[in-house]
């Protein structure tokens, strides 16, 4: 007998759907650093409470305006992130999509090794019904991280830049197998699984410890990626759930995480979408 899910409820697979799908996530997140002080000049003083329990905490916004419907818009490729963020090498990027590859293949039984390429990342899966996204996150959506255990963050936040390989149920219904959906799980159009990563751009103010007047801030990265635990649909209001595990990968001393949050799209006017997602992230 299969197992029994629960999956967010059916929409039909539009263009706000397919955002979703190609990868915008907001998350609350939390993470702790010491202060850094210096001979002169001290850093990140005062920072914000970590919950107990947890190693960091960090709570990520995004309410960005846009249009999808702009004449030649397109989500930027996750080519995009891989080059001008983290500085990957063809070979590295490479890398990088086989492990998606062997995440869809191995926690939900989809086949992207035997799949199409149809160019920008873009691959339909073997059985023809599954088709692979490889984005970057618009800088329009205006993520940003607003809280971070033990650090001191603006009221501007750290900008959060995204690329994600995000798996979309494209017709009809589809049976997942996997360490998921195990002997089979049959999932509607719209189901999407995603293979993540977020790079933070962490900044700290810092004082003269003679006066306490600004010395400037104190800059570093944080690379979280993150895997869904299961998939998720949109609901016809167009909001969907986040349920990701979360793996530090540089910038924290944690060794596991876990975010959660929610995705909404509303129309405003006209074309015009707002994007607003909220969630949180809690390392151990």
């Amino acid at each position: 007998m299969l197992r029994r899910r629960r999956i967010k409820n059916l929409v039909n697979l539009d263009y706000r759907q397919l955002l979703v799908a190609c990868g915008f996530a907001l998350l609350v997140a939390t993470l702790s650093f010491p202060s850094i002080s210096h001979a002169q000049v001290s850093c990140n003083l005062n920072g914000q409470t970590t919950p107990a329990g947890l190693s960091g905490f960090l709570v990520m916004d995004a309410e960005g305006v846009f249009d999808p419907m702009t004449p030649n818009y397109v989500l930027p490729p996750g080519s995009d992130f891989d080059v001008n963020i983290l500085g990957r090498t063809p070979a590295q990027a490479a890398s990088r999509q086989l492990q998606a590859y062997n995440f869809f293949l191995d926690r939900f039984g989809v086949d992207f090794f035997a799949g199409t390429p149809l160019g920008d990342g873009t691959v339909l899966s073997a059985d023809g019904n599954v088709l692979l996204f490889h984005t970057s996150i618009d800088s329009r959506w205006k993520q940003r991280i607003i809280y971070s255990g033990g650090d001191v963050v603006p009221q501007t936040g750290w900008s959060v830049h995204e690329a994600r390989f995000a798996a979309t149920v494209i017709s009809g219904t589809h049976t997942l197998t996997g360490t998921w959906g195990g002997a089979g799980e049959l999932v509607p159009q719209g189901t999407t699984m995603a293979d993540g990563e977020w790079v933070i751009e962490r900044e700290v103010p810092c004082v003269n410890d003679s006066d306490g007047s600004s010395a400037g801030t104190q800059s570093s990265l944080i690379h979280l990626g993150y895997r869904t635990d299961e998939p998720f649909v949109p609901d016809f209001l167009n909001r969907a759930a986040i349920d990701y595990e979360v793996t530090p990968i540089a910038g924290v001393s944690a060794t596991a995480g876990q975010a959660t949050g929610r995705i909404e799209l509303n129309i405003i006017q006209g074309d015009l979408i707002q994007a607003i997602v909220k969630a949180t992230i809690r390392l151990w």
